[in-house]
């Protein structure tokens, strides 16, 4: 996520990273996904939950995004919804911590 900045054809300049992070899926939707288009046409190497280093294994409170669809027509697409929220005068540049990856957990809100 990035604050601060403009975006121009290049992409994003003179903005600053405030959140690096990133969603997991279910296995058993993404496995649903393997021989629908686009999908189908995949040739990189998918990494599971259970090798990815960053997924805490805590089910859908550790990331895993809650999906409504058919699971015998996925191709029909799927619904989802997340709400997030980062602090825009963190500075995330991919370590752990406030803005950084969610390498231990949630930062302490400043509310709370």
């Amino acid at each position: 996520m990035h604050t601060g900045g403009r975006r121009t054809s290049a992409g994003c300049t003179g903005a600053r990273t405030c959140h690096t992070g990133q969603f997991h899926f279910a296995e058993n939707t993404v496995k649903t996904t393997v021989g629908v288009a686009p999908y189908a046409a995949n040739t990189v190497a998918r990494v599971t939950l259970d090798e990815d280093m960053l997924y805490p294994g805590t089910g859908t409170q550790g990331g895993p995004l809650r999906l409504a669809h058919d699971r015998r027509r996925i191709e029909r697409g799927i619904l989802g919804s997340i709400t997030m929220a980062a602090d825009p005068t963190a500075t995330g540049e991919g370590g752990d911590g406030p803005g950084g990856s969610p390498g231990h957990g949630p930062s302490a809100s400043p509310t709370a």
